[in-house]
């Protein structure tokens, strides 16, 4: 039974990943996480009461913490990141500490050991900064950050390439688009739209709203990920797209509807954010036909099953929208991204 190191596997995308993993497939998994504001046990508590999990509280920036639980393993998959553009606006520093120095340490943690364990990084689509229209970036594409988060996820990208070159690291770099899903913080578009829909609070949306993004559920790009994970070519990357490019504004519109609103009814109009981008899109091309992976339905054939689930789990959002950190974030986030 191969062992699967995890990090960053309380958030998001990671903590769906290890339920995935752990229901679906034979591997012994180690999930270790920092736990900041955005990082919860509680999709994960029933793997851990089951003992089908191991948990480890850690930081990838603290090399010593987590060198011997590399050591331990044959496979790394690292969701470790700070991710939210407007909080790498307002304060770069957290997103290098972990989105790029975080990365050098698990790969001089592998160059040291000499061994043949394989690392999946889980990088974004905004490496490559904004697309023109009607063009998809493929992963030959140089990389154009656009603001601070995206291009701590670039060092760490370009790191990883220049480990492979130089140190013959074995590790592959997925680069995924927007995902949305069951326990993503509210402080995300798709979750934040729905919990002030449900809470009857307007939604703080950049300027006119038509940013364009490709929409992925947080399933599929697990789905990807594990492709990559088992199947992947050491020194690949591979593009991940859900196929569903909607506008922010559209987002918007397909939610409120379920409550019979209209956007304009729902929305509160913000300053746009600096620097932001009017449109991501990559091409899911090669995972496609080098892995056979695809994506499955787009975003209005999940919105209603999503709206049950903030529905159900109404207190465990609750209680994250009490919290002063989440509170100053929203206050900020109106104000305009101003200190």
């Amino acid at each position: 039974m191969k062992k699967v190191l995890i990090t960053g596997g309380a958030g998001f995308i990671g903590s769906n990943f290890v339920q995935m993993l752990a229901c679906q497939h034979d591997y012994h998994i180690t999930v270790v996480d920092v736990l900041a504001y955005a990082g919860t046990l509680e999709p994960l508590r029933p793997l851990l009461d089951e003992k089908r999990i191991t948990f480890l509280q850690g930081d990838i920036t603290e090399r010593h913490q987590i060198s011997g639980m590399i050591e331990d393993c044959d496979i790394i998959v690292n969701f470790a990141a700070h991710s939210h553009v407007d909080r790498s606006i307002l304060d770069s520093a957290p997103f290098m500490r972990t989105n790029a120095i975080g990365v050098m340490n698990i790969l001089d943690t592998l160059r040291a050991l000499h061994s043949d364990q394989h690392f999946v990084q889980v990088s974004t689509d905004e490496v490559y900064g904004d697309a023109p229209p009607h063009r998809w970036f493929t992963e030959e594409d140089r990389l154009r950050p656009s603001n601070p988060y995206a291009a701590s996820k670039a060092a760490a990208d370009s790191m990883i390439e220049a480990y492979v070159r130089t140190h013959g690291i074995k590790a592959c770099i997925t680069r995924c688009t927007n995902n949305y899903g069951t326990w993503q913080y509210p402080e995300k578009l798709v979750a934040m739209c729905i919990t002030s829909m449900l809470d009857g609070k307007k939604i703080p949306i950049h300027g006119d709203g038509l940013m364009l993004r490709d929409w992925i559920h947080v399933k599929d790009h697990c789905n990807a990920i594990l492709s990559v994970m088992e199947s992947g070519e050491p020194g690949q990357i591979y593009n991940v797209a859900g196929l569903c490019e909607l506008s922010t504004r559209r987002i918007v519109e397909i939610i409120a509807s379920c409550f019979g609103q209209a956007y304009d009814d729902v929305v509160e109009t913000i300053p746009d954010r600096p620097g932001n981008d009017r449109r991501y899109a990559i091409s899911p091309g090669k995972i496609m036909s080098v892995l056979g992976w695809r994506p499955g339905p787009g975003f209005e054939h999940h919105v209603h099953d999503l709206i049950g689930w903030y529905r159900k789990h109404e207190s465990w959002w609750r209680h994250i929208m009490a919290t002063p950190h989440y509170q100053l974030h929203h206050e900020t986030l109106r104000r305009g991204m101003q200190k």
